[in-house]
């Protein structure tokens, strides 16, 4: 979604470390295409469908948290 509240991309991963690794990869496509200057994302509360997205993008994308 952009600012606006706009979809920019719908997309189905798999929940495993491929799919997380797609899933940073249009991540990161969309916010460049729209030349993005942050990238907000909620990830759902169970570690069951949050682990391998959080993983990845924390370890392989230097990105910080809100959190700290």
């Amino acid at each position: 979604m952009n600012p606006d509240g706009d979809k920019l991309e719908t997309l189905t991963v798999k929940n495993n470390l491929e799919g997380a690794s797609y899933l940073r990869d249009r991540i990161v496509a969309t916010a460049d295409k729209h030349s993005s200057s942050e990238i907000h994302i909620g990830l759902e509360a169970t570690s069951v469908y949050s682990w391998h997205p959080a993983y990845v993008h924390a370890r392989r994308s230097g990105a910080k948290s809100a959190q700290g």
